[in-house]
């Protein structure tokens, strides 16, 4: 079997995604944007401070950065979602059916023997 270039690529991406980046990286250094904009924007525009926004001078670690981080929502993302299962449960006996009785017919109707491809009979 040839290995494509594509399929190297795949194995290459999967084992360094799954088995370095995404086990080792730091939660909260790389965030996807969120409520943090708004509040720099209205900061950026009034001079009031909000009790809800840290600022540089304060130090105080943005609580919610973690729960923000790229790597996570990127790598939740490509993780297929639960599988249902649709199997049809087992075959088993449910009830034994009762035989009905037999129908004695007293002739049978015979229809005449017609074939298409001759004159009919007279």
């Amino acid at each position: 079997m040839r290995l494509h270039p594509g399929r190297i690529a795949l194995i290459v991406f999967q084992t360094v995604w799954l088995n370095v980046i995404l086990p080792g990286h730091q939660r909260g250094l790389i965030v996807i944007p969120g409520d943090d904009l708004a509040c720099h924007a209205s900061l950026a525009s009034t001079s009031a401070h909000h009790s809800c926004c840290p600022t540089k001078e304060s130090g105080a670690p943005d609580p919610d950065r973690k729960s923000r981080c790229a790597i996570c929502f990127f790598a939740a993302k490509l993780t297929p979602g639960v599988v249902i299962d649709l199997t049809p449960p087992a075959l088993q006996l449910l009830r034994v059916a009762d035989v009905p009785a037999a129908q004695q017919r007293k002739a049978i109707a015979s229809l005449p023997t017609y074939d298409g491809r001759a004159p009919p009979a007279v």
